[in-house]
């Protein structure tokens, strides 16, 4: 039963605030959430972009902004530990949407055609390289 007490306490502590338990929080509970996050970053294509570390400062953010709210009823650590699971899985897929639907993904066709121009050849010299540069 202390256990538990000792849980509400910490989440109340993260409530009102807290730096001291948000640190406690983080050096626990983030090596969690990104072993879950590189565990689903399969995509060759997302770890190009993003990094284990982007998604979980996001899903602690998002944690600590909500809970300072009062959003979430956690009964013990098992509970925080799904939640935040939960969020990560959303913030990979929030990522994943993101990335094909601004066309992020290196397969990007409407490139404009000056800029093509300007990109020197393999053949190229370095002094020719910055003609064309200049």
């Amino acid at each position: 039963m202390s256990e538990l007490n000792g849980f509400a306490d910490f989440i109340s502590r993260i409530r009102a605030g807290d730096a001291t338990a948000a640190e406690e929080l983080v050096k626990e509970y983030e090596p969690l959430v990104r072993r879950e996050i590189r565990m689903r970053m399969i995509d060759s294509r997302m770890s190009r972009v993003y990094d284990s570390v982007d998604f979980s400062q996001a899903v602690l953010a998002s944690f600590f902004l909500r809970a300072g709210e009062g959003e979430y009823e956690l009964k013990d650590s098992q509970d925080l530990v799904r939640l935040l699971m939960s969020m990560a899985r959303n913030k990979i897929a929030s990522g994943a949407r993101k990335l094909l639907s601004d066309k992020r993904d290196g397969q990007r066709r409407d490139v404009e055609q000056p800029m093509l121009e300007q990109v020197p050849e393999f053949t190229d010299t370095p002094s020719s390289a910055l003609e064309v540069m200049e």
